[in-house]
C-alpha cells in the first residue's frame, strides 16, 4: 500500500510514510512470531519492546511533523513541532547511548515514557488541524479529504496507544498466562487502526490540502 502511495504522489512525505509504515509492517510481523514461538520471548521483551520501540518512536515523530508542518497553517504549532522533534532526538539519542542508567535501571520504563512523550507531542498539532480545518471554507467533503483520514488516524494512534504505554510495565510484571499476546495486541491495534485511516486517505485520491 504505501509503495502505492509513493507512486501515486511522488513526494518527500509519501516517501517518509512509505518508510515508516514498512518498518511498522516487519514490527508486526516479527512481534506474533515471537508470540507463536514462545522461545523468542527474551528477545521480544528486550529488542522489539525497547529499542526498536524507541527507534520506532523516533521515526514516527519525524515522519508526522513533517506532515503536521505541510498542513497546518499557525506558525507557533509549526514551531512547536520543529523544537520537539529536536528534544525528543536528544532524548532517544541519550536512551540509546547511557539507557538513562544515571536515572534509573528500568530502561524498559524510560522507553515507553519516551514513546508516551511522542504520543503528547502529537496530540497538539492533531487538535490544530481539526480547528483549522472547521475554520475553513473549502467545500470539499471530509470523506474525499486525505489529510483529514491521516490527522484522524494519528490522533486516534495516539489516544488509544499512550495509556497502553503508560500500563504496559505493570502488565509486564504481572503473572498472567496470556500477557504475551494481550501485550502484542494492545501494541499492535493502534497500528492496524492508523494504517487503516491511511488506507482511506489514498482511496481518496486527493492532494494533501487542510
Amino acid at each position: 500500500m504505501c509503495g502505492i502511495l509513493t507512486l501515486k504522489n511522488n513526494s518527500f512525505i509519501a516517501k517518509l510514510f512509505s518508510l515508516y509504515f514498512s518498518f511498522n509492517a516487519i514490527v508486526i510481523l516479527s512481534s506474533w512470531c515471537m508470540v507463536v514461538f514462545p522461545s523468542l520471548e527474551s528477545l521480544n521483551r528486550h529488542l522489539v519492546r525497547t529499542e526498536l520501540n524507541t527507534a520506532i518512536s523516533l521515526l514516527e515523530l519525524f515522519v508526522y511533523s513533517q506532515f503536521f508542518k505541510g498542513i497546518i497553517k499557525n506558525e507557533l504549532g509549526k514551531n512547536f513541532l520543529s523544537a520537539s522533534l529536536i528534544i525528543f532526538s536528544a532524548l532517544v539519542f541519550l536512551y540509546f547511548f547511557t539507557r538513562f542508567s544515571f536515572l534509573t535501571h528500568r530502561f524498559r520504563y524510560v522507553s515507553f515514557a519516551l514513546g508516551v512523550l511522542e504520543f503528547f507531542i502529537l496530540i497538539p498539532p492533531s487538535l490544530i488541524y481539526f480547528y483549522e480545518l472547521l475554520k475553513t471554507d473549502s467545500v470539499l467533503s471530509l470523506n474525499n479529504r486525505p489529510s483529514f483520514w491521516i490527522a484522524t488516524g494519528i490522533f486516534s494512534f495516539c489516544i488509544i496507544s499512550a495509556p497502553f504505554y503508560l500500563l504496559n510495565p505493570i502488565l509486564f510484571d504481572l503473572n498472567y498466562q496470556w500477557k504475551n499476546l494481550l501485550g502484542t495486541f494492545l501494541f499492535e491495534f493502534p497500528l492496524l487502526l492508523n494504517l487503516g485511516f491511511l488506507t482511506k486517505a489514498l482511496l481518496c485520491k486527493k492532494p494533501l490540502t487542510i
